[in-house]
């Protein structure tokens, strides 16, 4: 039984009064104090249960979904993930099945009534716009058919997000049992290496047209596209005949260039141009796999890079650019060319992994005003060999609106009483800073001594505050 709150017990005040206190409540409390108000009842009852995570059927998810029979509590969940994860492990001790049939056995309850359990209070869930989906193994994926029939039926038509993850089999089947979602907007795709050698063979093919089929079937309300891919996949395919999405204004991608696009990039490269237009936030994270040890793998990315952002004469609306930018210089000029052609407009720029030269940070910045003094910029994260003057010269002389600046140093950085020497840089309205070197936050005195040369400076590493006691 749900408690239900004290009348006798509680406080007049207006509910106004109920929510404002509540904000200041960290929702770990706040799930339990259900007595306090009729308010907090409301509160703690949506933060209990306005997301669901089954992962598994042991004693605590039946109690759960015993709970969610109740269509006071059911109407309240707005996000479902449901999780399976087979091990290795498992595999070899040949558990095929969904991860809870053991667990379930336990109770003698079977697998076919274990899912009928889910099944059961799908309907409750009215005011569900969430729905994650994560299966590492492929055959448990097939003993949970009867479920996603029964939640695509049921709710696949008022879902405005949905994240897959799972090898590309696993896809295969979660995708070929959907309905049309004729309400997404958001769809984020994780694709994992598989268990299962064999199903990141030649046999994936059919898995990746069916997974471009789906996609393509969303495209015409579709606002943010995601895909990671950690597999063993060439997913070139997925993008070769990929339909035109007009309202995306979101795209991430996040794979090793030399894994994932072996045969034809192009179909990637139309995708970023012919939405260059609409794109707010653009993420092209494509490291290939073992680059670190040899460079020379980042060329075919590089040439690539340059080849597909040459020709996009602007990203008009661009806000959020996170990039890799390679270790050659077709990859940083593309770089360059993506930040110049969104420069009034960029409010956030990440730099991933490559560690920018001085010479390359102040061309960056150079790029970021190339218009002139950038006012729009409001946060920076690079990953620099060094920060030397002249680089913090040029980043309070041209990026003026600069809020946030995340900064990851390699280990030879030199002391910043040579650096900061003589400089110091009032007119500066840049608010939080963090500094991360040799893989450490970064030493308070050196912390402190940049926030005296910029006295604006209120935060460091995000916290809100300048204390450091915590840290080294």
């Amino acid at each position: 039984m749900l408690s239900t709150y004290s009348t006798s017990l509680m406080v007049e005040l207006p509910p106004e009064l109920w929510l404002y206190i509540a904000e200041f409540i960290p929702d770990c409390e706040l799930r339990n104090l259900l007595d306090v108000s009729r308010v907090f009842y409301e509160v703690a009852l949506n933060v209990r249960y306005n997301e669901i995570t089954i992962e598994g059927v042991d004693s605590r998810t039946i109690t759960l979904l015993k709970r969610l029979r109740d269509p006071e509590v059911a109407s309240r969940v707005l996000r479902l993930s449901i999780v399976s994860r087979t091990t290795r492990t498992q595999l070899i001790d040949d558990v095929q099945t969904f991860r809870f049939a053991n667990l379930v056995r336990r109770k003698n309850l079977s697998v076919e009534s274990a899912t009928q359990c889910l099944i059961d209070v799908l309907p409750r869930f009215t005011n569900l716009n969430g729905f994650s989906v994560d299966f590492l193994g492929y055959p448990s994926s097939y003993k949970l058919i009867p479920f996603l029939n029964a939640a695509w039926s049921t709710f696949g038509k008022q879902i405005r997000t949905l994240s897959l993850s799972g090898h590309l089999d696993a896809f295969h089947i979660i995708v070929g049992s959907s309905t049309p979602l004729e309400s997404l907007e958001s769809l984020n795709i994780q694709l994992t290496a598989s268990i299962y050698p064999r199903t990141d063979a030649g046999e994936s093919i059919e898995s990746v047209m069916a997974l471009r089929n789906f996609i393509n079937g969303t495209s015409p309300r579709l606002k943010t596209f995601g895909l990671w891919s950690w597999a063993a996949t060439d997913v070139s395919r997925l993008f070769v005949d990929l339909d035109h999405f007009p309202l995306l204004h979101r795209f991430h991608i996040r794979t090793a260039f030399n894994k994932g696009f072996l045969t034809d990039p192009s179909g990637l490269s139309r995708f970023v141009q012919g939405h260059a237009s609409t794109l707010n936030d653009l993420q092209l994270w494509l490291r290939p796999t073992g680059s670190a040890v040899d460079p020379s793998l980042e060329e075919p990315l590089s040439k690539w890079l340059l080849a597909t952002v040459d020709p996009i004469p602007e990203f008009p609306v661009l806000k959020d650019l996170q990039f890799y930018p390679t270790h050659h210089h077709n990859g940083f000029d593309a770089f360059l060319l993506t930040i110049q052609r969104s420069a009034n407009t960029l409010t956030n720029l990440i730099s991933r992994d490559h560690y920018l030269s001085p010479q390359e940070t102040i061309e960056l910045i150079d790029a970021l005003a190339c218009n002139g003094p950038n006012g729009t910029l409001r946060t920076l994260r690079l990953n620099i060999v060094v920060l030397t003057g002249d680089v913090i010269d040029a980043m309070a002389k041209k990026l003026p609106g600069l809020v946030s600046l995340k900064l990851y140093i390699g280990d030879n950085q030199q002391s910043f009483d040579d650096v900061l020497k003589d400089r110091s840089f009032p007119s500066w309205k840049l608010y939080d800073l963090g500094i991360w070197c040799g893989g450490s936050v970064f030493d308070g005195e050196s912390m402190r001594l940049l926030a005296r040369s910029i006295p604006s400076v209120r935060s460091f590493w995000e916290n809100g505050h300048m204390k450091i006691d915590d840290y080294p």
